[in-house]
C-alpha cells in the first residue's frame, strides 16, 4: 500500500479514502462520508486517555462495522515531546513504565470496544518524531 494526497492505494493504484477525526462526527455524517465521500475506513479513538479525554468512538464499533466500515484502533497516548511555556520539550511523562500502564490500557480499550483478542491498536503520534527507539519498551 502507498499513500497519494492523503488516501490509500491499494495494488490496483485506486485510492482507498478514510476517515481520521479525534471525536466521532456522528452517524448521520459517517453515512455521508460513505455514500458521497466513498470513505472505507475510520480511525477509531480508543479513551478517554490523558493525551485524548474523548470516549465519543467506544461505543461505536459495532454500529460502523455493520455499515462495512473498516476499522484502525487508535490509541493516543503519552507523546514524545510536550509544550512548555510555547516549546516543545521531552516529555517528562514518558517511560518503560508508563508505556506498560498505557499499552495495558490500550488493551483494555480494545476489549470494552469490542474487539477481537489479537486485533492490532496503532499508537497515534501526534508530534511526527522520528523513528527511534523512544517508543520501545
Amino acid at each position: 500500500m502507498a499513500r497519494s494526497n492523503g488516501a490509500i492505494m491499494s495494488a490496483d493504484t485506486k485510492p482507498i479514502h478514510g476517515v481520521d477525526i479525534s471525536v466521532f462526527p456522528g452517524g448521520t455524517a459517517m453515512d455521508w462520508l460513505r455514500k458521497n465521500a466513498n470513505a472505507r475506513f475510520a480511525c477509531f479513538y480508543l479513551g478517554p486517555t490523558d493525551s485524548h479525554g474523548d470516549a465519543s468512538w467506544m461505543s461505536q464499533r459495532t454500529s460502523l462495522t455493520i455499515n462495512g466500515w473498516g476499522l484502525i484502533p487508535t490509541y493516543l497516548g503519552q507523546q514524545a515531546r510536550v509544550k512548555k511555556s510555547g516549546v516543545w520539550v521531552p516529555n517528562p511523562a514518558l517511560s518503560a513504565a508508563r508505556g506498560k500502564t498505557d499499552g495495558g490500557q490500550a488493551c483494555d480499550f480494545m476489549k470494552n470496544a469490542g474487539f477481537a483478542l489479537g486485533t492490532v491498536v496503532y499508537l497515534d503520534l501526534e508530534q511526527g518524531d522520528r523513528q527511534n527507539n523512544i517508543y520501545r519498551l
